[in-house]
């Protein structure tokens, strides 16, 4: 489930990307809270929010009362100054906002945030064979992990809080 998180004055809110608050995932505003206390910068993570099943997620989201969202993770993909989150597009390029981010992630380990982790990355050409055959092993592993598929993003890209043709999600076909 895709889910930004705002990191501002020492507070942390957990948002769908239609600006809903999701309220049953503490642990994890908890363990972002703590790690970045010291920040004086306000910041978006950009993520999506795994459990042992989807079914099982989607049961704690709606719970009005006695959820237990403890298994949930997340998984971080992308970083942006609150400010350019507001303004609706942050220019530097998903290459560097991923590298940023890696770097960001310091703070979680350091504080043992074990249900905060980064998606990993990486950097490949597809007009090259080689580029193809990276795409193609990582489709194979993402199947084998029974996942949902890859997603592809332009390295050069900015951040744009809309749908756009710089992030691609190649979906696994399941036989």
């Amino acid at each position: 489930m895709r889910v930004l998180a705002v990191i501002r004055n020492g507070n942390v809110t957990l948002h769908s990307r239609n600006g809903k608050v999701f309220e049953n995932f503490a642990h994890i505003e908890n363990q972002i809270r703590a790690a970045t206390k010291d920040l004086d910068e306000t910041w978006v993570l950009d993520g999506e929010i795994t459990s042992s099943t989807f079914q099982d997620l989607m049961k704690q989201v709606h719970r009005k009362r006695d959820a237990d969202a403890t298994d949930a993770v997340y998984n971080l993909f992308d970083i942006v100054p609150l400010r350019s989150f507001q303004n609706g597009r942050d220019d530097l390029a998903q290459i560097q906002r991923s590298e940023f981010l890696r770097d960001f992630m310091d703070l979680f380990r350091s504080a043992g945030c074990d249900n905060i982790r980064m998606l990993d990355f990486k950097a490949v050409d597809l007009d090259t064979e080689e580029g193809m055959e990276v795409l193609n092993t990582m489709r194979s592993q993402a199947k084998d992990m029974g996942l949902e598929g890859v997603m592809v993003k332009d390295a050069d890209a900015p951040y744009e809080c809309k749908r756009t043709t710089a992030w691609l999600k190649l979906c696994l076909l399941y036989t």
